[in-house]
């Protein structure tokens, strides 16, 4: 039986009362407390700042309800607030017990940033706590610098509050279940572990670092050629790694997960188990103290972890992104080939999904529906949909959950169909699916909105069209090497804008070879981010615009595309490298939603070369796999426009 909302609040309110936060000596010889808090921050994420987090580590959708993957909540003594970003708008008025929680809208005025709400809204003096090790060292510092402007701090709680509620509730808590780690080929990675630790040791004695600590789980699953399931849709396994410039690289994982195998594999490695990183990084630290070496760390890394260096001496932590990070983003050739091969196995399934679709659902002019009649809803076409991809060949797993929308649950941008909500697919609503896999030769994500009506409504035919203007004007985009996103995202957006429409989302997030289908430190955006790196060669991104009408409809059409060299007329000067996008996403677009008329030229022909890019390179597969119908279908749905 779950525990009621008011209890929940009310436990953790009355825990916050006598919490105990770890207070610096100043503090405590000033006679500040240290009992009580004014407030408590909840985040998403776990402590290694994942997006997606292990069952046992979702205490912020334990405390709040809300089941979206992005959100802050903050709890006072009378008020209990979630902040989240436009993409879990409509999920969260629908999550969120009104009586008890208050939705704060991110980057829409009037709503205040989460630091600033704390700092006007806490009396003066006031102690706002958090659990040390869910917080980034960046995110720590500009929130502490807000609050101190009211003479308030923002102070650590070793102990999370969450968690003790949680015990003391009748709910379960599950725990992530122990699975074994495995190598990931050297076919598919393309770069020896060895070698991928000389390239960060290099940039390490660019810095003039001694030490370097990698803490985000994509980074040290990458780095050293291996892949997990501790995380759902993520190949991550929790860990740390330690990378010194003189001596052999330390990881610390859960001993148990080591088939000999992977030990064998990692042999040069230095193994230690999980729980010990503090204190193996504390002794570390010292002897870099007591010989002034930085450490470096990047922004995302815990608070708890850079307390190591900064409780010593601050001078000597660099943060920014670390060279994993980067060396990850900017994939090697053997990994863009890859790339590109999964995602004809994977345009096969859902193309394969989308042609039953048709099959069953589309009405013609005179109002005949399809002849089978089968039946479909959004779970059951996914579910159908989950099966197809799992037919193919190095399938592992989904990389995220699928998107199955129909009508105006499209208009959700994250929506996730559950038995209360839904709903039957049919001719006269405008289906969006969002959907990906993991598979050995790497991640796909792939969305793509569709008609079942000969002659969609003005409206529908009129907002796809304008969304796929903006999809092709990024596609087309040449830009310098090292353009931050944030420059280009008005590109996808202007047709839209010249209506007055726009989407509340990112146009474009980095995607992992065989790792996490959100990767950083690159992205396509409206919002500006400190730590965001400019675009590079064989970075792969999602080109995604999309408009959604509330209660009507959602629209977007995402393909993944590689940022390529591209040779350009004249040459600024020596050495100045010009890119280009190579979409790689291979399923056709709803010829039915595309008004011909509102393309130029040169739009037509991108759309009639991308329909015969999507026949090149699914049709020997199709074939090979026997499937003769599907092949019919591509065949109509490539036809030049």
């Amino acid at each position: 039986m779950k525990l009621p909302m008011d209890i929940k609040l009310a436990r953790l309110r009355e825990l916050m009362k006598t919490a105990s936060p770890t207070l610096s000596k100043g503090d405590q010889e000033s006679g500040g407390g240290g009992v009580g808090l004014s407030a408590y921050v909840v985040p998403s994420e776990d402590a290694h700042q994942s997006e997606y987090t292990a069952a046992p580590h979702k205490r912020r959708q334990f405390i709040s309800g809300f089941t979206g993957s992005a959100a802050t909540a903050v709890i006072t003594m009378d008020k209990a607030l979630l902040w989240t970003d436009g993409r879990y708008f409509l999920q969260a008025e629908k999550e969120l017990d009104p009586d008890h929680w208050q939705l704060m809208k991110m980057n829409t005025p009037p709503f205040p940033e989460i630091h600033k709400w704390l700092a006007d809204n806490c009396s003066r003096g006031s102690y706002v706590g958090i659990d040390p090790t869910l917080i980034s060292e960046n995110t720590w510092q500009k929130w502490g610098k807000e609050l101190a402007t009211r003479e308030s701090k923002l102070v650590p709680v070793s102990q999370n509050l969450v968690d003790m509620v949680w015990a003391e509730a009748a709910e379960e808590r599950l725990a992530y279940e122990e699975k074994e780690l495995f190598v990931y080929p050297l076919q598919y990675a393309g770069e020896k572990w060895e070698g991928k630790v000389d390239r960060v040791k290099a940039q390490m004695e660019e810095e003039k670092c001694e030490l370097l600590v990698v803490s985000e789980l994509d980074e040290i699953a990458w780095l050293f050629n291996l892949r997990g399931s501790d995380i759902e849709f993520n190949p991550v396994f929790f860990a740390y790694a330690i990378i010194s410039a003189n001596q052999n690289p330390l990881l610390f994982v859960n001993q148990s997960k080591l088939t000999s195998e992977v030990k064998q594999h990692l042999e040069g490695v230095v193994l230690k188990p999980y729980e010990e990183v503090f204190t193996v990084l504390d002794e570390m630290v010292q002897k870099c103290v007591e010989q002034k070496l930085k450490v470096w760390m990047g922004p995302q890394v815990s608070h708890a972890l850079a307390s190591t260096v900064t409780g010593k001496d601050e001078k000597l932590l660099l943060v920014k992104n670390t060279p994993t990070k980067m060396l990850k983003a900017i994939k090697n050739e053997c990994e863009v080939e890859c790339m590109r091969q999964v995602h004809i196995k994977d345009g096969i399934a859902l193309c394969e999904y989308l042609r039953i679709l048709h099959t069953n659902l589309c009405r013609s002019s005179t109002g005949t529906e399809g002849s089978s009649k089968k039946e479909f809803t959004e779970i059951s076409g996914s579910d159908m949909l989950d099966g197809l991809r799992s037919q193919q060949e190095g399938f592992i797993s989904l990389s995220f959950d699928t998107i199955s929308g129909s009508g105006p649950n499209g208009a959700v941008i994250h929506y996730k169909a559950s038995p209360h909500t839904d709903r039957k697919l049919c001719a006269d609503e405008l289906y969006l699916v969002d959907s990906g896999g993991q598979y050995w030769e790497g991640t796909t994500d792939v969305t793509r909105t569709v008609s079942f009506l000969s002659s969609p409504p003005p409206k529908q035919v009129e907002t796809y069209t304008l969304v796929l203007k903006g999809h092709i004007a990024l596609a087309e985009l040449v830009i310098p090497e090292g353009v931050i996103g944030y420059k280009i995202d008005c590109v996808a957006r202007s047709a839209l804008w010249e209506i007055g429409l726009d989407y509340q989302h990112g146009t474009g997030h980095g995607v992992g070879a065989f790792l996490n289908v959100h990767e950083g430190p690159q992205g396509i955006s409206y919002r500006t981010n400190a730590h965001e790196e400019g675009l590079r060669e064989n970075m792969i991104l999602s080109n995604e615009p999309g408009y959604y009408e509330s209660g009507q409809f959602g629209i977007r059409i995402e393909s993944l595309m590689v940022y390529r060299k591209h040779v350009t007329k004249y040459t600024l000067h020596e050495g100045k490298k010009f890119l280009k996008p190579e979409t790689i996403t291979c399923v056709p677009l709803c010829r039915q939603l595309i008004d011909k008329s509102m393309l130029s030229d040169k739009e037509v022909n991108w759309v009639n070369d991308y329909h015969q890019f999507c026949w090149d390179k699914l049709t020997p597969l199709a074939e090979k796999q026997g499937k003769t119908e599907l092949i019919e279908w591509l065949k109509k749905q490539t036809q030049p426009l």
